[in-house]
């Protein structure tokens, strides 16, 4: 079958090994061969989850580095 063999299928999805996609395949049927009807490509859920959670991280830092270079201002003002 198609989707048993290793080489027809790296021949035939060639894209199938990227880590952050899922492919959803939908077969038509034609007497007893499956023809390949249709490729898409959807992002994977948990990739979607991991940026947006990395994009929230690097949001909470930056603000974490503007908040202590007010302080750090505060207190050479104070100093002067």
């Amino acid at each position: 079958m198609l989707w048993e063999t290793p080489s027809l299928l790296e021949e035939y999805f060639p894209c199938s090994r990227k880590p952050h996609f899922n492919p959803q395949i939908k077969f038509q049927t034609t007497g007893k061969y499956k023809l390949l009807h249709q490729l898409v490509w959807r992002p994977c859920k948990k990739e979607e989850r991991r940026k947006k959670k990395e994009i929230e991280r690097k949001k909470k830092e930056e603000a974490g580095k503007e908040e202590r270079n007010r302080e750090k201002e505060e207190r050479r003002s104070w100093e002067m």
